[in-house]
């Protein structure tokens, strides 16, 4: 074997030595021409190592077709010794990583095999540059230089490549400003876990503080998605570094299962039978089963203490340092093992204090915790105050047992708040005529739990008036189409917002203005009888909520005082929530967001102009977003609530779609961009607290009221989409 591996490796340094002339060898100046390297980018895998993808280099000169990878390791002789020295290797953080090789073709075969994605981005180079790579690559590809010690962020199958890249083109490289906010290693991490709860709270409660810092650029390339998009970006003193980046194997991104069954939801039952034991054990003084429940959680936080303090103390893992996860998982639980004494009282004291610490500086300690150990740790205060025998604490509950029970329950209900139900929301269009059967059966099927209804009124750009309710408009538009519709979203347990909207034929009401002032009146008149029109029939059916305009950008601006008081009328006769949607660059210039119940936004925020950008990519996009509407609800103390999110099923369905929206008949279908865009947004939102959910734009009941074009349109319906659309509104 070890022969073999020695006449392989020379073979291979002889081939780059002959054909790529390096180590001051000339080579002819048409193989440099020809010599091309380039970057691979590998798509996540089913496995715990290839969450994340991969990264390999390309060197590719006539028929040398080769790539070369740093994430390989050697697994060892299949022999239970060979097994266990492999084993101690990795728990130690010491298994040597190493630089490996292909022929190309073998390695599309292998991601091929697994259906892994595969894109390829050709770095624009000089000759000289191009020897510098080669050079150092047959340095690497040395018996001395081929392994390494692995790190998980700054020294992996990514950061080796970029090294060598940025050595050859002399550092100086400037990378696009892909992310404005200050996000972490495990910030970076958690993109990638959203769908995965329990491989998200293993890696959050074993990773220390390390991940807490601030990634710059290359500290966020250690990711393969991050490197791959920087890098497209990415330009010298002199040219763009790379080519524009290629798809060479491409599949749908592989079917993620969704985890009903969460950390936060086993650790708040498991602290719901505490709560109830707690009592019991008061009521009857028995403690058999409460004996073996403390007696199973004290060893599990002892055994999770073991390993953490392991991971930190005596192996190489430096991202498993400095973890602040031992306040809860503390060696003190095994005091409760103790004989009683003041041994075993100290130590009980000191894990609930412990545990009382992590809690208060939940938000304020330097590490970011799972949001699953705030129950691991209340519930662990509650035993060791039961242990401890504080009897007068537990007469003072048991005299007021209704009341006691009622704030333990609201105490879980606060940290299940935190993954409430979101506002699973669809517009379904209004159809031109009566509906021939129940369109909201198959509103149901996708796990929707409300619709919007637009009855849409008119003007053109000059004449004020807005025109509603005429015979010449579509029968669901009309009173008698909202009734219609009404009665079958609550048949169907559906609950519904009414969302009364302009439309301007050749013009858009964010650019509806008037320099007259008389203009201004008559527009204010007709729209207020268009609006309370819907008014009185939302609180004749009890509807859930109304939308009292839509993107009104000058208007809101301009006319301040009419929107509060049509607000204010509306107020006194509609019980139920309201909202105004504004146009997702200019909700910031809403000025009454104080008299409304959410802070709506069409949500078409531009992410990328990729024909069929990555789910990560866009996830990371968001970040900025995400970033400036958590201040924006935080300011308010009100939930920003999507009253329109959608995506075309086209090429580049995630950049303006407003402008595609212009040439949507002549652009390739591409259902796929539009099933990315679906999925990163409910992965970028599903788990933030401020967002309260939407309304996904549109739904074409019957297949009927679209404009001709439904396989490029919003609508999700019979593509891809749907099936993602089905698993968060299921979640």
């Amino acid at each position: 074997m070890k022969r073999a591996f020695v006449l392989r490796n020379i073979c291979i340094a002889a081939s780059l030595f002959l054909f790529f002339g390096v180590s001051g060898a000339q080579a002819p100046d048409s193989q440099l021409e020809e010599l091309q390297i380039s970057i691979l980018t590998c798509g996540p895998g089913e496995d715990i190592y290839s969450l994340f993808g991969h990264t390999a280099l390309r060197i590719k000169s006539g028929r040398q077709d080769n790539v070369y990878n740093w994430g390989t390791f050697d697994y060892g002789p299949p022999t239970i010794k060979g097994k266990f020295r492999f084993t101690k290797k990795f728990l130690l953080g010491q298994l040597p990583y190493q630089l490996g090789d292909t022929s190309y073709a073998r390695f599309l075969q292998e991601y091929n095999y697994f259906k892994r994605s595969v894109e390829e981005q050709v770095l624009v180079l000089t000759e000289e540059e191009k020897k510098k790579i080669l050079e150092q690559l047959l340095i690497n590809m040395q018996k001395e230089n081929r392994t390494y010690k692995y790190d998980f962020y700054y020294d992996n199958c990514v950061t080796r490549p970029l090294d060598i890249i940025q050595g050859a083109v002399g550092g100086n490289v400037t990378y696009p400003k892909l992310n404005d906010l200050d996000i972490t290693f495990r910030g970076l991490l958690h993109e990638n876990l959203t769908r995965d709860p329990w491989t998200k709270f293993g890696m959050d409660i074993i990773l220390g503080t390390q991940s807490d810092q601030i990634a710059d650029v290359r500290g966020q390339m250690f990711l393969p998605a991050y490197f791959r998009d920087y890098l497209e970006g990415a330009r010298t003193d002199t040219k763009a570094l790379t080519q524009p980046t290629a798809s060479i194997l491409s599949f749908n991104e592989p079917k993620e299962k969704l985890s009903w069954w969460t950390p936060l939801h086993l650790f708040l039952v498991l602290l719901l039978i505490e709560v109830i034991g707690l009592f019991l054990y008061h009521i009857s003084g028995d403690r058999g089963f409460l004996r073996y429940y403390d007696g199973l959680w004290f060893i599990a936080l002892a055994i999770s203490s073991i390993i953490f303090l392991f991971m930190w103390f005596c192996t190489d893992h430096t991202v498993c340092k400095n973890n602040w996860d031992m306040l809860w998982s503390s060696p003190l639980a095994i005091a409760y093992f103790f004989k009683d004494g003041k041994a075993k009282t100290i130590g009980l004291w000191l894990l609930a204090i412990s545990c009382t610490i992590l809690i208060v500086g939940f938000n304020n300690l330097p590490q970011e915790f799972n949001l699953a150990v705030l129950a691991i740790a209340l519930t662990t205060i509650l035993k060791c105050l039961r242990l401890l025998g504080l009897s007068k604490w537990i007469d003072s509950l048991s005299k007021r047992p209704p009341a006691a029970v009622i704030t333990m329950i609201l105490c879980i209900a606060q940290l299940s708040a935190m993954s409430a139900q979101k506002i699973n929301g669809i517009t379904v269009v209004s159809p031109p005529s009566q509906f021939q059967s129940d369109p909201m059966l198959e509103v149901t099927q996708v796990n929707a739990d409300w619709i919007a209804l637009v009855p849409y009124g008119f003007s053109r750009p000059s004449n004020p008036e807005v025109i509603h309710g005429s015979n010449g408009q579509w029968w669901g538009e009309r009173p008698e189409g909202i009734k219609a519709s009404l009665e079958l979203a609550k048949k169907n347990g559906l609950h519904v917002m009414i969302k009364p909207q302009v439309w301007i034929p050749g013009g858009w009401v964010g650019e509806f203005d008037f320099e007259k002032e008389s203009d201004w009146l008559i527009w204010e008149k007709s729209y207020r009888a268009y609006v309370m029109t819907f008014v009185k029939l939302a609180e004749k059916y009890e509807v859930e909520m109304l939308c009292i305009g839509t993107e009104y950008r000058i208007s809101v601006k301009k006319r301040e005082a009419f929107w509060r008081s049509l607000i204010k009328e509306v107020r006194s006769i509609y019980k139920g929530k309201l909202t105004y949607s504004s146009n997702w660059d200019s909700y910031s210039k809403v000025p009454f967001w104080d008299e409304l119940d959410y802070i709506g936004i069409s949500a078409y925020f531009p992410l990328s102009d990729m024909d069929t950008p990555p789910t990560l990519l866009l996830t990371y996009r968001w970040n900025k977003y995400i970033k400036q509407l958590k201040k924006y609800s935080n300011r308010f103390n009100k939930k920003i609530l999507f009253t329109e999110f959608g995506y075309l099923s086209v090429d580049g369905a995630a950049g303006k779609t407003w402008e595609l929206e212009k040439e949507v008949k002549s652009l390739a279908i591409n259902e796929q961009a539009q099933a990315n865009g679906y999925d990163a947004l409910f992965k970028s939102f599903w788990n933030e607290e401020f967002w309260a959910g939407g309304f996904l734009w549109k739904w074409f009941p019957e297949g009927r009221g679209h404009e001709g074009y439904p396989e490029r349109d919003y609508t999700p319906q019979n593509k891809k989409a749907q099936l993602v659309l089905q698993e968060w509104y299921g979640k």
